[in-house]
């Protein structure tokens, strides 16, 4: 529970978090935070929505419809932008999120496995076979067996699992851009 309310707060706060919107107010101080790299951002871009010159590592979003400041990409699971001003709160929804799958698929492996004793196809560390018998079984027959006998818990356990690896690789692919200081746009840019 505890998990899954972190999940929320994190989302909720991340949603009404500003991404970093760059108006005439703050559009100055914004032009100062980053060089204009020459490669990627040049000086003197004018927005053809805002009318202004856009910093550099920022990005007109078509969908929000507004310049952001280091835009790092429109997310849908927030509805909205991902910048500098909410990219930790992402961070740490992907990773409540990672973390709350990952425990649910633990949590789901010990509903299998006591499922399993209960019913008496596990019996003392061993699976019993369709006729009682206490074969060793290589581990595709044991999930067969185990997906016939409980299909709703084995195929909530593979969802669960599929959703971990790909939450979790996408997590750890926002932290390598953290950590190599660049953002989603500017990778998809850099790379054609």
């Amino acid at each position: 529970a505890c998990r899954f309310t972190v999940c929320c707060f994190v989302c909720v706060i991340g949603v009404i978090a500003s991404p970093g919107t760059i108006t005439q107010h703050n559009h100055a101080k914004l032009r100062a935070v980053y060089p204009y790299d020459g490669r990627l951002f040049f000086h003197g871009h004018v927005c053809r929505t805002c009318l202004f010159e856009k910093p550099a590592r920022s990005k007109h979003c078509r969908v929000c419809d507004r310049c952001v400041h280091r835009f790092d990409h429109h997310c849908v699971w927030v509805n909205g932008c991902v910048g500098a001003g909410n990219l930790p709160l992402f961070l740490g929804y992907l990773l409540s999120l990672t973390a709350a799958a990952s425990c649910m698929a633990a949590v789901m492996v010990v509903a299998l496995h006591r499922a399993a004793v209960l019913s008496g196809l596990v019996q003392e560390g061993s699976l019993r076979g369709l006729h009682g018998e206490m074969p060793s079984l290589p581990i595709t027959d044991i999930v067969q067996l185990l997906f016939l006998s409980f299909p709703r818990l084995v195929f909530t356990l593979g969802f669960l699992i599929i959703i971990s690896v790909l939450l979790g690789g996408f997590t750890a692919f926002h932290l390598y851009l953290l950590l190599v200081n660049r953002t989603a746009n500017e990778w998809h840019l850099a790379r054609g």
